[in-house]
């Protein structure tokens, strides 16, 4: 069984901040006593501590970084020679260019490096042993569930084959593990594997080594920075390999960046022109990280609060709501917010106005009529729309300018007249009155009289001092008169009826002169008699 109860690099006694001396590496809350009977108490009194994780700096947006002092063509090396080697990440190099040999690298690839990347990441190899300086445990080197804290190893560690750890804890939780504490050790892993347990995340994972850090078929997780040279041949990793010296991978399939820091907040206020309390759906989205719940819900109340794990730096997000309908909506506040900070999106409610458009029939005729509206300022949500009696079309007009009217037009029903004077320039919130008369129509009636009873029709032409004749000429017969429609005639106006003469008749059309409306009359044709001579011969 791996004891995970506090060891000391030192076995010299020193002062803690409590003015006690510290106790040596070989303590044991139990002392000499067998524990057997007092498992519960030592588990009880071990002492917890909190592994504190590196700030890596301009170096955390690097999976696979090689700062060598003197740099060569070879600190930074990919080499594709079976599978495929994948890197998911960016790279950096001291060198003015890195060897690839049919790597596929997702990311840039930096080289030279900025110089900022190499003092950060050399700052935070310092700080990590610094900042960790009390170990929990050892590091095991069989298969075994690790709970966070730091682990260490005097000198070198070498992990087989089948080794499995597992790292089990909440999503902020960290693992830090030490390889040659006592100044000199290098981390060798082979067929060995690191699992991640519960909400762990790998980016939370640190493995600081005095000396090189190589791995082979192994499934690895955290963020190596190695004392030397950082090699991976083969197998998976999450996580990044950064080398004092030079990084080599072969074939690693796929090597992913491990991009996380601590949960990070943005909070979307929400702010409405009319103080409307209702909540609004906000979605956010950031350049890196993740999101842990969107959308949610913000109002003027309560603003949404979204929590952004695994972050990197620099990381900005943008909010976006769902607009609510009948305002619009201002959100260029929050737009590359950074992470913790706080943004407000704005509603403004949309004035709007209405037209309404009422109609009358002389004759209260039932049906619709089109209607349509033009307005000098503003937006008519919809138009044209029908109207009729008891119906009226009401008009909604959006953002209209102070003093702005509207003038509504209708499609005329045939047999009408319109009156649409009531509906120009009307203002705004008004209404008005389309009006519809009835087109009265008048008929005169043109018989036919012949001496001879002649059943032939006859062509008959109407004139008539005011109105429309709907139709004119017509064909008259005995029996048979033409009836002409006149619509729109005037009080006191008339009608006359002539007719083309047949042949042979002479006509008399006196009748039908000077006819009043809605009346009749009849057009003469007498036979012209004839004599013969016959001659014998």
């Amino acid at each position: 069984m791996t004891n995970l109860l506090p060891r000391y690099s030192s076995k010299r006694e020193a002062t803690e901040s409590n003015g006690l001396p510290s106790r040596p590496s070989n303590w044991t809350p139990c002392g000499i006593l067998p524990c057997l009977g007092f498992a519960m108490f030592c588990l009880a009194s071990a002492p917890a501590f909190s592994a504190v994780a590196p700030d890596l700096g301009e170096a955390f947006d690097y999976t696979v970084l090689g700062t060598n002092e003197n740099p060569t063509v070879g600190t930074v090396t990919c080499t594709n020679t079976g599978p495929g080697s994948d890197i998911d990440g960016n790279v950096g190099s001291t060198f003015t260019s890195i060897t690839n040999t049919e790597c596929n690298i997702t990311g840039d690839v930096d080289a030279p490096v900025d110089a900022q990347v190499v003092t950060d990441f050399n700052n935070a190899y310092a700080e990590l042993d610094n900042q960790n300086p009390t170990c929990d445990g050892t590091i095991p080197t069989t298969s075994t569930t690790l709970p966070p804290g730091v682990y260490c190893s005097d000198a070198e560690t070498t992990i087989g084959t089948g080794v499995t750890f597992t790292l089990d804890g909440d999503a902020t939780d960290v693992w830090v593990f030490k390889v040659g504490t006592s100044g000199s050790g290098a981390l060798t892993g082979t067929g060995f594997e690191v699992v991640m347990g519960g909400n762990a995340e790998a980016c939370n994972v640190f493995w600081w080594t005095a000396g090189a850090a190589s791995l082979t078929d192994s499934f690895f997780k955290g963020t190596i920075l190695s004392g030397d040279a950082f090699t991976m041949t083969r197998g998976s990793f999450e996580g990044r390999g950064l080398a004092t010296t030079d990084a080599t991978v072969t074939d690693a399939g796929p090597m992913e960046f491990a991009g996380c820091a601590a949960p990070a907040t943005i909070t979307v206020e929400k702010d409405f022109s009319d103080d409307n309390p209702d909540p609004v759906s906000v979605e956010l989205n950031c350049t890196s990280g993740t999101v842990e719940e969107s959308p949610l819900e913000a109002s003027e109340a309560e603003p949404a609060v979204f929590t952004i794990g695994g972050a990197g730096p620099d990381t900005t997000c943008t909010a976006m709501e769902d607009v609510p309908e009948g305002y619009s909506a201002d959100q260029t506040d929050c737009v590359d917010v950074e992470l913790d900070g706080s943004c407000t999106i704005f509603n403004t409610l949309i004035e709007t106005d209405t037209i309404t458009v009422n109609k009358d029939f002389s004759d209260d005729n039932p049906d619709p009529v089109q209607v349509d509206l033009e307005c000098t300022s503003g937006t008519i949500e919809t138009t044209p729309l029908t109207a009729a009696e008891g119906s009226p079309a009401v008009f909604l007009i959006i953002d209209a300018d102070p003093g702005a009217t509207c003038t509504a037009t209708e499609e005329v029903p045939e047999g009408y007249i319109p009156d649409e004077s009531d509906c120009v320039g009307v203002e705004m919130n008004g209404e008005c009155t389309i009006f519809n008369e009835l087109i009265e129509a008048d008929m005169i009636t043109v018989h036919k009289d012949f001496s001879d009873n002649n059943p032939d029709p006859v062509v008959v032409d109407l004139e008539c001092t005011s109105g429309t004749i709907e139709e004119t000429p017509l064909e008259a017969a005995e029996g048979s008169p033409a009836v002409f429609t006149i619509t729109d005639a005037d009080p006191g106006a008339s009608c006359t009826a002539t007719e083309e003469v047949p042949e042979g008749y002479a006509p008399d059309e006196s009748d039908c002169v000077g006819v009043e409306m809605n009346g009749d009359c009849t057009i003469f044709n007498t036979l012209i008699d004839g004599d013969t001579i016959t001659v014998n011969k």
